[in-house]
């Protein structure tokens, strides 16, 4: 620094104003490198910094809501902040963070109501997990009470609905608008380990009709079953209406339909589980258990089949073969 008897000062300005200069106008960087010594008034003290410079982030709070898969916590949020990470880089001037709540299924339908009722105003809860989270079956009850945002332009400009099956695409759409969007979901199927099959002479092919299944488990724990293994997997009480529901649906039955003729109102829902059709679909689940199936007390998704203790998994397995 050098006097110049008038009280004034030559100074040199720190190099990071330069650079920040430079990278957004490259053809003028030299002549403001050159003209980096400037004459400073006495009265100017305070020295630029580069922090004053790069202007603050405005921080974005994301609220979701996903559904505690049992005693697994927190796998929602290992999608989430994946997701999260490209969407920093998306936006960089931006400070997203991520706020994550947690429910078990029980008590999900009433906290979901609670917060978006107490939140309808503010808009601050920004993503529910469709499907587990909010279950398709309450979809149309939340959107009729103004609780969901319409995502039908979203998902226009969006263009991938031809991502999902019709049958999922539709499980978000209420009133011809797309409330939801299905995250994950499941299918029912037939798992099984070929070689424990054909261990026990059973071919796959006879798997394919329910007499054919039941005659299948039979041959597999006679043989499997002095080994540890269960041949059959049979999904316990505590979730044998998840598999009740596709026999009914597969012999054309319905939980429920609207009829005409109430004493009171004009239509209503009729419990249409109640029918010969749900009659066989339970006689199914009797004959399993009568052909030597042992039902399963605890539920564990599929951990046992995946240890080899069942060799079939009707997926809902020591299992040989699972469905659901």
């Amino acid at each position: 620094m050098n006097g110049l008897g008038d009280g004034s000062s030559l100074q040199n300005i720190g190099i990071s104003f330069v650079v920040r200069i430079r990278s957004n106008y490259t053809p003028l960087s030299l002549m403001l490198l050159v003209a980096s010594t400037v004459i400073i008034p006495p009265v100017i003290t305070a020295q630029p910094s580069f922090a004053q410079l790069v202007p603050q982030k405005e921080k974005v709070v994301l609220t979701a809501i996903i559904v505690q898969l049992h005693t697994n916590r927190d796998i929602g949020k290992t999608l989430l902040d994946r997701a999260l990470t490209n969407l920093k880089m998306m936006y960089p001037n931006l400070d997203i963070q991520l706020k994550y709540l947690e429910y078990p299924y029980n008590q999900l339908q009433s906290q979901l109501l609670r917060i978006l009722n107490d939140t309808k105003a503010s808009g601050s809860v920004d993503l529910i997990s469709l499907e587990i989270s909010l279950d398709q079956i309450w979809l149309g009850d939340f959107a009729q009470k103004g609780l969901l945002t319409d995502l039908m332009n979203y998902t226009k400009n969006w263009g991938r609905q031809n991502d999902w099956y019709d049958e999922n695409w539709n499980g978000g759409i209420y009133g011809g608008k797309v409330f939801g969007i299905w995250a994950w979901t499941d299918i029912r199927g037939i798992w099984y380990w070929k070689d424990l099959l054909d261990k026990t002479g059973v071919t796959p092919d006879s798997l394919k009709t329910w007499d054919g299944y039941i005659a299948a488990a039979k041959k597999l724990n006679t043989v499997l079953r002095p080994q540890g293994i269960e041949g059959v997997h049979l999904t316990g009480v505590s979730h044998s209406p998840d598999l009740w529901y596709p026999y009914l649906w597969m012999l054309g039955g319905q939980i429920l339909k609207m009829k005409s003729g109430h004493p009171t109102k004009d239509s209503y829902w009729f419990p249409a589980f109640n029918s010969t059709e749900g009659v066989k679909a339970m006689n199914f689940i009797k004959r399993q258990v009568d052909a030597g199936i042992k039902p399963q007390k605890n539920h564990f998704f599929g951990s046992e089949f995946l240890n080899r203790k069942q060799s079939n998994f009707n997926v809902n397995g020591r299992l040989g073969i699972k469905h659901s």
